[in-house]
Parts: C-alpha cells; structure tokens; sequence
C-alpha cells in the first residue's frame, strides 16, 4: 500500500493539470468545497467542461469556472475531456483526467485543469482486452515476456489515433502486481489506456468498502470516470458490489448512486454520440447451454441509456460473445488475456477456445466500422478451429456436447454474432450454416478441464462418407472474411 501512495503523490506532483488550496480570482459561492478553472494550453477557458467526482456532475461557465460541493472523503475529482482534446497523460504513461487533493476544512480547495487542444479527427482505433489476472511471479514473467511483446509488435502497425480500454481484473488479489508488473506492461503500448475495476481488483486486506479500492484508485484514478473522443463518449463504471474481506459474495450490480451519476452525466452528452460504456460483469451471460441476465438490475442500467446507441464493453467470463440487448444497445463480452488460467493451460485457451487475446474496433464518427479478435500469440487471421467429423464422437450427446451428433465436423468461430454468415464447401457443394449454430463447448477446453458450453459453435454432417476437402468461410458485417479447411 505504501508504494501505490508514493505513486500517487508523484504522478500529482508531476501532472500538467494543478491543484491549488485556494481560490484566487474565483467567487465561491456558499457551500461550495472544491472549485477550479477548465482552460486550454492557450489559457482560454472551456465553456461547458463537465467535471464531476463520479457522484455529481457540473459544468464550467463562460470563464471556464466550476464549482461543486463533495462529500467528505472525496480525494479526488476529474473531467470529462471534451472532443477536440487530447487526453492527458502522466508521466508514467497513463491517462490522468482527474487531480487528487487532501479537502481543507475551512477554505475550498481549487483543483484546475489544462487541456491540449488535438488536431485529431474522428476516425480512430479502439485497443480492448479484459482479464491479465496477475496471480503470481510466473504470471507475470510470461506476460511480460511472452504475452507483452507480441501484443506490443501488432499494436505499433495500427494507423493513426489508438484509444485502449482495459475491462478489469488486472490482477488475481495480489495487489502489489497492479502498478508495477501490470501498469508497468501496459504503459508501453504509448496510447491512453483506461481502466475498470474488477472483482479481483478490490483489496482483499481491506477492512472497509472505502478503503478497498485504494490501490485501484491511486494507480489509475476513479472508478467511474468519462470522456469524449470524437463523437463518442466512453464511460466507465464499477458494477461490482464488493463485500470487505469476503471477496466471494461480491454482487453483480450497478449501485443506485453510479446509475445516479450516469443519468447525470449523459444529461450534458448529445443523443447523436456513441456510447462506449466499459464495466467488467457482463450485463447477460451467454456461456451455457441458457442464457440468462447476469448483471442483477441490468434493465435499470439499460433504462438509462435509452435513446442513446450504446456499445456495452465487458470480461470477466474469460469468453468471447457478442449479445444484441435492442436496436440501440449491442454487449461485447471479451475473452480474458490469461486465458482460463496462467497454470497449466500452455495454449493460453479461454474458457471458450478462444485463444487468449484482445480486441480491435475500428470507430468513424459515432459508427462501427470494423471489430475482430485477435490472439495475442497467434495470427490474425486465426479466427477459427475446426474439428473434423469423428473427434467429437467420444462426447456426443453429453452434457455440454448434447447437441453433438457422430460423425459431426464442429467449427468453433471465436468472434462470431448472429449478423454473420457461415458456408460450409464440402467438395464445391456449399451449404449455409448461419441457423446451425449451437449451444456447446469447445473440445480442447474441455480437455483442460474447462465446463463452459458457449454460442459460437457450429455443427455439419458432411454429405458423403468420401469427402475429400472441406472449407469453412465466416463473413463478418463489416466484410471480413475468414477461410479454414480440413482434408482427407
């Protein structure tokens, strides 16, 4: 604990943005606790910067002032950057939106903000993966070593402005892994990378809620945070409801006062912008045989982002699915960059077969204009295993296989959604199999003892007894195309 303090006292000491404990040139109204100055790099104030302390939510005036009165306790505030800025940065690498502050009892702290102007437009990269889950010194050699420089090569070919989003469970309870051995990785990738907080995130040597997510705090700044880029506006938020030192009955959930702060929040957000809401418990599993709301008030949380077309960004599962909640709101579910588990799972496989890895969104104004997987340590165009008729024979019909014939060819499609398409060609005759998607688990996780059945598993009886090769093509919406085949 005593490291993340130090580092967080040098990254305000270090930061562009100023905190001050008094309030020069500023009228404080009655009751006001915390007041500050919004101004570009000119000195020019930003009319209409909202700043908040993920609770409430104000807005600078003409002069770029905002004044807000806090609860005792509140060690911070930040803003939420207004497109045309860049997204500041610390001095270790990550992005620092918000200043921390000690409140003064007699007099309101002035806690200020500079911001760059960008030249940027509004096309750009979104980076996202979910789960490293730092356990021990071997996880984080092999990340380190194995998993980092790979991610690091690809990463430095994508064109243009990159924006990363990291969804949680950085680390498996072991806190002192989450500035150094984490956060130090991750700074190399040199784009802003912003953070949620995972169940494994909490301290588990906490005694008190509020004292739980300190180290969270002191490495990557509130839970709950936004900006905007572009024309889109990133939220992120904890929906984690963690009990002290009784890490196993944590509760999936938006707490009222975030979704509170998110109603407050999207009031100054223009309806023609894309959300991109980033949270770690997904709000529907979609990883057995059923399907089910995971996130225990979740139509709440959908209640709010009504009338907005919102991207939901969640892990936790170690499972690659995408879910369509409505017209406007579609859930990407991340498999995890552990894998099911750093021990014993050499092939880095998620729970779902999915190779452990990221995720690539390509963004043009407020649209998807692209999305897929890639493994960390295989090539991209990877996006598949196909299990020739007979390897699942000895399973048919059990358990997670129950919808698995004999003599059945099973292609696993690591990213696939129900706006794909999937053609088999067994020897030029081709058959479509975008209905025959089924409810089944991957066999080579199940042979590392994963029980996870999952929704982009397909099915085929090839034809004839005599086949010789058989190709397997998935398109994408955004006109990616993959192709893998077995013969014999």
């Amino acid at each position: 604990m005593r490291k993340s303090l130090v580092f967080c006292i040098v990254l305000t000491a270090l930061a562009v943005i100023s905190c001050r404990k008094d309030a020069p040139g500023i009228d404080v109204k009655d009751g006001m606790n915390v007041v500050g100055y919004v101004k570009d790099d000119g000195g020019s104030p930003i009319q209409g910067a909202v700043v908040s302390d993920g609770r409430t939510c104000v807005v600078t005036d003409a002069e770029g002032i905002y004044q807000m009165k806090v609860p005792s306790g509140t060690r911070r505030v930040f803003v939420s950057v207004p497109s045309g800025y860049e997204i500041p940065m610390s001095s270790s690498g990550l992005p620092k939106i918000y200043n921390n502050f000690v409140l003064m009892k007699d007099k309101p702290v002035q806690s200020d903000f500079t911001l760059k102007r960008s030249s940027a437009g509004d096309d750009f990269t979104l980076f996202v993966l979910a789960d490293v889950q730092l356990e021990h010194e071997s996880a984080c050699e092999t990340f380190s070593n194995s998993v980092m420089p790979g991610i690091l090569e690809y990463t430095r070919t994508l064109q243009g402005p990159v924006i990363g989003l990291s969804l949680g469970d950085m680390v498996w309870d072991q806190m002192d892994y989450m500035s150094d051995q984490y956060a130090g990785q991750i700074t190399q990738l040199g784009f802003p990378v912003f953070h949620v907080i995972g169940n494994h995130d909490y301290d588990v040597r906490a005694t008190t809620v509020e004292a739980a997510d300190n180290v969270f705090e002191n490495t990557f700044g509130p839970v709950n945070w936004s900006f905007n880029y572009g024309k889109c506006h990133f939220i992120g938020i904890s929906n984690i409801g963690y009990e002290p030192q009784d890490k196993a009955n944590y509760r999936r959930e938006v707490s009222e006062s975030t979704l509170q702060w998110l109603k407050e929040d999207l009031s100054h957000v223009p309806e023609d912008r894309l959300i991109i809401l980033s949270m770690h418990a997904p709000s529907q599993r979609r990883d057995q045989p059923y399907s089910t709301s995971y996130l225990t008030n979740c139509e709440k949380l959908y209640d709010v982002l009504a009338g907005y077309k919102t991207v939901l960004m969640s892990g936790h599962l170690h499972h690659n699915y995408t879910y369509t909640v409505s017209d406007d709101i579609i859930e990407h579910n991340h498999a995890s960059l552990m894998g099911n588990d750093w021990d014993n799972n050499a092939p880095g496989l998620c729970n779902d077969g999915s190779p452990r890895g990221f995720t690539i969104y390509s963004i043009s104004g407020n649209r998807l204009t692209d999305n897929y997987y890639k493994g960390a340590l295989t090539d991209r165009d990877y996006q598949m295993e196909i299990y020739a008729p007979g390897e699942y024979d000895s399973q048919a019909g059990k358990g997670n296989f129950s919808s698995i014939r004999k003599n059945d060819m099973v292609v696993n499609i690591f990213n696939w959604h129900t706006d794909w398409t999937v053609k088999v060609d067994e020897d030029g005759e081709v058959t479509e199999l975008s209905e025959d998607n089924i409810k089944a688990q991957d066999l080579n996780a199940y042979k590392l003892n994963f029980s996870f059945a999952t929704d982009h598993i397909f099915r085929y009886a090839p034809k004839s007894e005599n086949w010789k090769k058989i190709t397997v093509t998935a398109k994408d919406p955004y006109g990616n195309e993959y192709t893998d085949y077995i013969s014999h």
